[in-house]
């Protein structure tokens, strides 16, 4: 017969599937013989409700209040398995009604209570636990949590004896973002017990979060030792390698937790990333389905999952599981950012509703508190301090076009400190490092202390690279760390901030007197959005291959990501004028079979047969990267958003670029590069015209000849190439910018 102590033994906890079928037939087989044995009806809803079926299991425990001489034990489980509070606390009243003796309902009732953010009454209720069972440690750790909770963070420790409490006191910290806390709590149970494979594992994760990259590995390779089928600890270090774009080994360790354990999403979620790196995105799409599937409320799940859609083209579906992301993590700035950012790639997206959307950011995550006061010396005409914030020091275009301007400073009036939040560093990184006055790595930063940092480093003017960009530091902005704050260069649109006073553009990408769509002010450079540094290993201009195939060769090399329906929609009406023309789509994501025939897909609901297309995918190196430009003849622009670096590179391998001129900033980008180089013919204003403009200069093949043998030298000569000049006109915005903060701020720090 089954029993239950009168000291209220804690009901058993199953942990083998097997071991629940189990119990559950032998409760049915006692209950045959005896229907009224009130311990088998309890047991029953503990193994229900461990099996998740909860309405089944409060019906057999119900069963078993309902009997004679109720099993006080059995009034402990029912509110686990409805999950009501003030029904728990009745029935936990009842229970103690019939044994006051039970340090089991004390327990519950304190777990419950704690559930419920009713500190107090829990410390009350687990200490009434404590004082019949001393020795309890489950009491005793959540007491330890419940003190914590309340500030009392001296009176858990005093109560920790075991290593396993050490190592849940850990945990609560950990769970409460309080690392330094956790790591004290798993060291002080690793001091203990050697052996403790879960502090060995979740110590690892205290360092990994810290950016503490060698002490994570070494604490995960040690949890290995002692359990080689820890799974946790395998994709941990699959994430190490992952963040270290040791991709291959990144892929051994995922694959080997998941053999291990093929229900954890978190798992399946960093296998995609993994995938998604080496380009293999059918694969890593099908991996956040699965963490998806797994757990439909993973923010980071569907975030992936939409990066991968949007990396193939597949904007509408990337939008979608964006906006889910964002519905279920409300609080999660970057998934909400990522979501601008996609709508600039919509063909039909709304301008006013998507900077209503930018505001809604800012309200909700830019809303903390801002720093007031500045001890900056208000003199204007000092040598400023300015500051530059990005995540893409590195191979990147931001680096690229940002490039010239940190060598240009003038180092008798501008001091220059770069933030940078670069994960990946590179050659790039190093170089960028060597041109600046102060370099900080600030990706393990939060934004407060990065704030505090920009505050203590005296900086003037703080200026954004990235905007809504993957690694943004939005946050900080929004604190107002500096006088004065601009945003610049990597992002299509507003911040949505009130605290960052100026973006910087240009007369054509943002004209004067359209409807406002920013929260900043406008400051229009002369010398255009971009300041392009010509390529030291460019090869020659080569003739134009028309000229050797007898046809002509339309492309584009932009990402993915721009090139949406629409947009291949036009390019096949251009095919159709040309009849003879080939088209030849090049960006290193067409190394993925599903990505590259989705794209032929998509030309041949427009008539294009597969044999006039050339989809090259890969990476290849910058000077065999430049040299295929020299295979087409005319370039064509994406829509709604344009290129940018590819229009750029285009154009200095003497390629033109056709465009089609838009109504908002990022269909704008290359028209005002073509403006710069005072090329309007290649500049369309509509879909009509842009066919027509095409098919024209298709035709005109002795003019394309003679056209890409000049456009590297008028571009050489431009203000797109004026560095010196830019850098100079920057600098004056940075100072008159100074001197607007000085004069309204005279007052001098206190």
């Amino acid at each position: 017969m089954l029993t239950t102590s009168k000291q209220g033994t804690m009901p058993p906890r199953f942990t083998n599937p097997a071991d629940l079928q189990n119990a559950e037939r032998l409760c049915r087989q006692i209950l045959r013989i005896e229907p009224a044995q009130r311990d088998a009806w309890h047991l029953l809803g503990i193994v229900a409700h461990n099996q998740g079926r909860n309405s089944e299991g409060v019906d057999a425990i119900r069963h078993a209040i309902a009997l004679p001489a109720a099993n006080p034990t059995a009034l402990n489980n029912e509110p686990a398995a409805q999950q009501t509070l003030d029904r728990a606390v009745k029935l936990y009243r009842g229970a103690l009604e019939q044994d006051p003796s039970s340090a089991a309902v004390y327990y519950e009732l304190g777990r419950e209570q704690l559930k419920a953010g009713q500190c107090q009454e829990a410390i009350c209720s687990l200490e009434h636990a404590l004082a019949i069972r001393g020795d309890w440690t489950e009491a005793q750790e959540a007491l330890a949590e419940a003190s914590l909770k309340t500030g009392h963070a001296e009176q858990p420790v005093d109560l920790l004896q075991t290593a396993n409490q050490h190592y849940q006191l850990g945990r609560t910290h950990f769970s409460q973002q309080r690392f330094q806390l956790a790591d004290q709590s798993f060291a002080a149970a690793l001091q203990i017990d050697p052996n403790h494979q879960a502090a060995w594992h979740d110590r690892g994760a205290v360092f990994l979060n810290q950016g503490k990259m060698d002490e994570a590995r070494r604490h995960f390779d040690k949890t290995l030792a002692l359990n080689p089928q820890h799974a946790d600890a395998l994709c941990n270090l699959g994430l190490i390698h992952l963040l270290d774009n040791e991709l291959e080994i990144a892929l051994d360790y995922c694959r080997r937790s998941v053999k291990i354990n093929p229900q954890h999403a978190n798992t399946r979620n960093i296998l995609g990333n993994v995938l998604r790196g080496q380009g293999k995105l059918g694969e890593a799409v099908a991996e956040f389905q699965c963490a998806i599937q797994l757990n439909p409320a993973f923010t980071e799940a569907h975030n992936n999952l939409a990066l991968s859609y949007q990396t193939q083209g597949r904007i509408e579906e990337a939008v979608a599981h964006y906006r889910q992301a964002a519905e279920v993590r409300t609080d999660c700035a970057a998934t909400h950012s990522n979501l601008l950012l996609s709508l600039f790639y919509v063909p039909e997206n709304d301008r006013e509703a998507h900077f209503r959307e930018h505001e809604k950011w800012a309200a909700v995550h830019g809303r903390c508190s801002q720093i007031e006061h500045y001890e900056n010396s208000r003199d204007p005409d000092r040598k400023l301090r300015i500051g530059y914030v990005s995540p893409d020091f590195r191979a990147h275009p931001v680096g690229t076009f940002i490039e010239p301007i940190l060598k240009l400073h003038q180092a008798a009036d501008y001091e220059i400190t770069c933030y940078s939040n670069v994960t990946s560093p590179d050659e790039a990184t190093a170089r960028f490092e060597s041109l600046v006055d102060r370099w900080r790595v600030t990706n393990w930063q939060n934004d407060d202390d990065l704030a505090a940092t920009i505050v203590a480093d005296g900086i003037d003017i703080l200026i954004d690279l990235a905007g809504h960009t993957a690694g943004n530091r939005l946050g900080l902005f929004a604190r107002k760390p500096a006088p004065v704050q601009m945003t610049y260069l990597g992002y299509g649109g507003t911040t949505g901030l009130d605290t960052v006073d100026y973006r910087l553009t240009d007369a054509v990408a943002d004209p004067a007197g359209e409807p406002v769509s920013h929260t900043e002010q406008l400051i229009r450079l002369q010398h255009g959005l971009l300041c392009f540094q010509p390529p030291t290993a460019a090869p020659l201009v080569a003739e134009a291959p028309l000229l050797r195939n007898g046809w002509i060769t339309f492309g584009s090399f932009n990402n993915p990501a721009k090139i949406n329906a629409k947009t291949v929609e036009l390019w096949a009406d251009v095919l159709k004028n040309v009849p003879t023309a080939r088209f030849l789509l090049k960006y290193p994501t067409f190394n993925d079979s599903e990505t590259a025939d989705y794209y032929r897909e998509l030309f041949a609901r427009h008539g294009i047969a597969p044999s006039r297309l050339d989809i090259r995918g890969g990476k290849l190196p910058f000077d065999e990267h430049l040299a295929v430009y020299g295979e087409i003849d005319i370039m064509l622009d994406s829509l709604p958003y344009t290129g940018s670096t590819t229009t750029c590179e285009s154009l200095w391998m003497g390629v033109p670029v056709l465009t089609l001129c838009g109504g908002s900033f990022v269909q704008r980008i290359s028209a005002s590069i073509l403006t710069q180089l005072n090329m309007p013919e290649l500049i369309t204003a509509t879909a009509t015209e842009f066919v027509s403009r095409a098919t024209q200069l298709a035709a005109a093949t002795e003019d394309l000849s003679r056209i890409r043998q000049a456009i590297r030298e008028e571009m050489r000569v431009s203000p797109l190439c004026d560095a010196d000049g830019y850098t100079r006109e920057l600098e004056t915005v940075y100072r008159r910018a100074w001197q607007r903060w000085c004069h309204h701020n005279r007052q001098s720090p206190q």
